[in-house]
C-alpha cells in the first residue's frame, strides 16, 4: 500500500505538506490516507513527522470451513 506520508516526494512545511511530483499542498489527514500516485517513490527516511519505516501488515492465515468438532 502507498501512503503520502512515506514518500519521499512529501516535504513538512509547518502544519502541511507539499506533494513535490503533483504540486499540491496536502493536510494531516490526506497523507494518512492511501493514494493511487503513479509518481509514489519510498523515502529512505520513512514517515515525514515520526521517521518510522513502513511496515506492512501481516497476512493472516485462511480458516477453513470445515466443521471440527469440539467435544
Amino acid at each position: 500500500m502507498k501512503y503520502c506520508r512515506y514518500c519521499a516526494n512529501c516535504l513538512t512545511i509547518g502544519h502541511y505538506y507539499y506533494c513535490d511530483e503533483r504540486e499540491i499542498v496536502l493536510s494531516f489527514s490526506q497523507i494518512r490516507h492511501q493514494t493511487s500516485c503513479s509518481g509514489f517513490y519510498p523515502s529512505c527516511m520513512g514517515d515525514v513527522d515520526t521517521g518510522r519505516q513502513y511496515r506492512p501488515k501481516k497476512r493472516k492465515p485462511v480458516v477453513c470451513d470445515v466443521e471440527i468438532s469440539l467435544f
